[in-house]
């Protein structure tokens, strides 16, 4: 649900607002709103607005006065500053304050480029307010920029690197000590980067990281000033971690002396035992993946942890090189993480499950069928069509899984995979599996998945006729109905 309307600031200038809110609100909602870059509106983040109220959350987002392209608030480039939208971002705090069904204890701030930059400045004069910044690239260098940058006469646009900015524009950004100011912020700040941003230099974010007491940063290969595809939903489900309201907790888990970074999810009462589902991520991906599982499932009083693969994907946060990664060392992951869990004390260890997607599915099947105590396996797409593809290296079908990081997966990947006879080796599991599969999934074709389901002794397949590789929020919620119902029957 999208409500569109003017926010008038106190001289009756117009900021175009967009609330995008859940359908039915029985509840306070927690409240994010969104600051987007120079030269650009709104619709940088539609989507963050659009995943995030999906998920129960209230989120603004707006157009700052004269701020960019397709610009639907007052106001132009030749009178438009950091100092304006700094003013245009306090009112949109105020209209917000003014809604009933916000919860104004859970105020959040999200902004890229120039709107990370106004948003520290806000929230270091309205800590009481703001709870947390989500920083996506922050324009830290603005003043350094601007008092390197010859003022432009009244009335003339002056070029910069993000387009073009007025006498007015330099000026103002020449009274902020941005560092000075956003030291003054005490609470959390998060801050996600591109290792390839050439409008933003890392060092400017290593810098605010120095004078702030509460940071976490957070780094993305390959991505440069713009986060694009799972980058993006790799920011949006961290998000979506931090805001919950479930236990969170990293544990210390390592391979041969290589981190595996591991997170618990336990619901709010610590103190019981908990059935554990073990979730896995798919090939070039990492945990933030299925994180929303993660979160569907701790609700239902299950325990859950997720994990990042030693070289499984991009950003991942364990150690290894992606180069040196086989399905043999991500089912030592695996395996090592399941001996990790069971002496946690909160954990059922007669109720422990493996769960992935894709590849993840994959290695789950593989661990289980040399373990006696996997209770169940919950099995999203698994990738059993990795043995064909690396054998029809010289014909590669479209969504061959060898084009995912062709960079990174040469002999050794390949060769793993040729000495495992999958479907021998799983008919081995003798207890329930339930595989869950997008009749439109062409990076796994269905029929790999009729072959497991004849070779497991016990087995239930759900099939999604409007599914792809990637399910739906829709379809996650189903799935977790499922599960939730198949562990408490037990």
């Amino acid at each position: 649900m999208v409500e569109v309307i003017d926010c008038e600031n106190n001289s009756g200038e117009t900021i175009k607002t967009y609330i995008y809110k859940p359908t039915d609100i029985d509840h306070k909602l927690k409240l994010l709103i969104f600051s987007h870059g120079f030269c650009v509106n709104h619709t940088y983040f539609e989507e963050y607005a659009k995943y995030l109220s999906k998920h129960g959350y209230c989120c603004i987002t707006f157009d700052f006065r004269g701020g960019g392209e397709d610009n639907l608030s007052s106001r132009n480039l030749y009178n438009t500053s950091v100092l304006t939208e700094i003013e245009d971002l306090n009112t949109i705090i105020d209209y917000a304050l003014s809604l009933d069904y916000i919860d104004q204890d859970n105020i959040y701030l999200v902004g890229h480029s120039q709107g990370g930059f106004v948003s520290s400045i806000v929230a270091a004069n309205r800590s009481n307010t703001i709870k947390s910044l989500f920083l996506l690239a922050p324009a830290f260098l603005i003043p350094e920029e601007m008092n390197q940058k010859e003022a432009p006469p009244e009335g003339v646009l002056a070029d910069n690197i993000a387009g073009v900015v007025s006498r007015k524009y330099v000026l103002d950004a020449r009274t902020i000590d941005v560092y000075e100011e956003i030291s003054k912020y005490k609470k959390n700040i998060y801050l996600f980067h591109g290792l390839k941003d050439r409008a933003v230099d890392i060092t400017y974010i290593y810098k605010a990281i120095d004078v702030c007491s509460n940071t976490k940063l957070y780094t993305l290969e390959n991505q440069t000033h713009n986060f694009k595809d799972d980058a993006q939903l790799y920011v949006m489900n961290i998000i979506l971690e931090l805001l919950g309201d479930n236990i969170v907790k990293e544990l210390d888990c390592s391979y041969n002396n290589e981190k595996i970074y591991t997170k618990l999810y336990l619901p709010k009462d610590s103190s019981k035992k908990y059935p554990l589902v073990i979730l896995s991520h798919g090939l070039s991906l990492n945990h933030t993946t299925l994180i929303e599982y993660g979160q569907l499932l701790v609700e239902k009083q299950i325990a859950v942890v997720l994990y990042d693969f030693r070289g499984g994907g991009y950003n991942s946060l364990s150690d290894g090189k992606i180069s040196d990664m086989s399905l043999l060392t991500e089912m030592d992951d695996l395996n090592t993480v399941i001996n990790m869990v069971k002496s946690i004390d909160c954990i059922d260890n007669n109720r422990i499950y493996l769960s992935g997607h894709s590849q993840g599915g994959l290695i789950s099947s593989l661990v289980a069928s040399n373990r006696d105590d996997i209770k169940s396996l919950f099995l999203f797409a698994p990738a059993y069509v990795i043995a064909d593809d690396v054998v029809n290296i010289n014909h590669m079908r479209k969504k061959n899984v060898l084009r995912l990081m062709p960079e990174y997966l040469g002999d050794t990947y390949t060769e793993v995979v040729k000495s495992i006879d999958i479907y021998n080796e799983i008919k081995e599991f003798t207890n329930p599996v339930y595989i869950y599969h997008g009749l439109k999934d062409r990076r796994v074709p269905i029929d790999y998945i009729y072959r497991a389901i004849e070779v497991y002794p016990d087995s239930k397949l759900t099939v999604f006729d409007d599914q792809e590789h990637r399910f739906s929020y829709d379809a996650k919620k189903i799935i977790v109905d499922k599960i939730n119902s198949i562990i408490k029957a037990k």
